[in-house]
């Protein structure tokens, strides 16, 4: 059972890993107001986890 919970666990860091790593590329690739993109696309991801945790409750 924890070890089912640990695999999910990494599988989400890994997605998470992924998508912050095409977030980032995104950003370097358009490089318009830096800060503020950063800013609104980290607070964007932590909206989009907390939904994505949301979904996962909601499906059990």
């Amino acid at each position: 059972m924890f070890l089912l919970i640990f695999c999910q666990n990494v599988k989400k860091l890994n997605a998470l890993k992924g998508f912050v790593f095409f977030e980032a590329v995104f950003i370097f690739k358009n490089k318009i107001s830096f800060f503020k993109d950063i800013v609104i696309r980290s607070f964007g991801l932590i909206l989009f986890y907390q939904f994505y945790i949301l979904l996962l409750q909601i499906k059990k």
